[in-house]
């Protein structure tokens, strides 16, 4: 019947789109190591009046390079911040390990808005716990050529935060604001060295595997006749109720 016709070319039409927005996200898309994010959000303001914010989070990736921060502006402002990075064996131990402080600039923020923070030298970690403080050290106007504050002015007309939970995220590590310990976390996802979800399965889990599936060549093999047979056995039972339907 012309109409079962149609009905399996769009099945069909449908499972490879699946299937190559799949091939996408495992292979080819940067995916964060870690995300945290909670339904119940706000912008912590504190931050723009000198309140120092830190998120403990537990890195599940080797090579812990990148984190994502949400901030938060009432108009175009270039940041100047504070970034320590520590690790830590768990959010309440003793810090004991030196913090790596860098200074960064971020230009042009502008309502709410993802940027990156960078720590090249901890590209060599493993699987660990990290502490990361943010200070606003200064703000100014995007367009703005004169030096920026050394120090952000509790009585500033524009608005600095950054985005956070207010409800507690499961797997979103804690939180503190000025030494506070906080319901809820920062708006955080975190990037390994090995950007796509396959590479750090292969640095991650592939040594832990058996001898015979540690080839990439095994390993994307049986992901791809795993998917082949799901699609085949959704297209299987769409098709045989949908043909069944119409045969009544």
């Amino acid at each position: 019947m012309p109409s079962d016709r149609r009905l399996r070319v769009v099945l069909l039409a449908a499972a490879v789109v699946l299937g190559a927005y799949q091939i996408w996200a495992v292979f080819f898309h940067e995916t964060p190591a870690v995300s945290i994010q909670g339904y119940h959000r706000k912008s912590a303001d504190e931050f723009g009046r000198g309140a120092i914010i830190a998120q403990a989070f537990h890195m599940e990736a080797s090579g812990f390079a990148a984190a994502d921060v949400q901030f938060s502006t009432d108009r175009p402002l270039n940041l100047l911040l504070r970034c320590d990075l520590t690790p830590i064996d768990e959010p309440n131990a003793e810090r004991t390990a030196p913090a790596v402080t860098q200074f960064v600039t971020i230009k042009r923020v502008s309502g709410v808005e993802w940027r990156r923070l960078s720590f090249p030298g901890e590209e060599g970690s493993g699987l660990r716990w990290y502490l990361l403080r943010l200070e606003l050290i200064g703000a100014a106007l995007a367009d703005d050529d004169s030096p920026m504050p050394v120090k952000p002015s509790t009585d500033r007309r524009d608005r600095v935060g950054v985005i956070v939970s207010i409800d507690n995220v499961y797997g979103g590590g804690a939180m503190w604001i000025d030494d506070r310990r906080q319901i809820g976390s920062l708006s955080l996802r975190a990037f390994s060295r090995w950007r796509t979800a396959f590479e750090r399965f292969r640095i991650d889990v592939a040594p832990k595997l058996p001898r015979g599936l540690q080839s990439a060549v095994v390993e994307i093999a049986l992901a791809v006749a795993y998917q082949l047979a799901l699609l085949t056995v959704l297209y299987a039972l769409l098709v045989g109720d949908a043909g069944r339907a119409m045969r009544r």
